[in-house]
């Protein structure tokens, strides 16, 4: 058997699109935000004066893509954004306290998710499965 045999990457796409449609229902619902938002929100908490560009090389994004969800942050008042002491042509992005309230929601709600998945895969199976999805991702990154 093969990938296409298996229809290995029409699977990964609607997992995906399954987990997506999802975790954007509920955190639409509960939090007011996406579960892109969410992402961009808990790098921004996990890596102090984190900026644009570093968010947008850490989740395979484009820079303008990222500009543009940072901008609508900050008009819902979940980030703040600064230049850089070091670089005033670097803006660095910061969590509001209304930003870390939804990011805290946000974080049950993928615990509650990352629950399901295990019920699906098993967590004995959880480390395999990760390194799996890791080595699909990787020679694609580098295209």
């Amino acid at each position: 058997m093969s990938a296409a045999d298996d229809k290995i990457y029409f699977l990964l796409q609607q997992g995906a699109h399954v987990l997506k449609k999802e975790s954007d229902k509920i955190l639409i619902g509960e939090v007011g935000i996406t579960t892109a938002q969410a992402a961009v929100l808990a790098m921004i908490e996990n890596r102090k004066g984190t900026t644009q560009k570093q968010i947008a090389e850490r989740l395979r994004q484009n820079e303008s893509a990222i500009t543009a969800m940072v901008s609508r942050l900050i008009d819902r008042g979940l980030v703040t954004k600064r230049r850089s002491k070091s670089d005033a042509r670097v803006w660095q992005i910061q969590v509001t306290q209304k930003g870390a309230q939804a990011t805290s929601k946000a974080k049950r709600h993928f615990s509650a998710i990352n629950r399901r998945l295990d019920d699906a895969i098993g967590p004995s199976n959880s480390k395999a499965f990760a390194q799996q999805l890791l080595s699909i991702i990787r020679p694609f990154d580098k295209t």
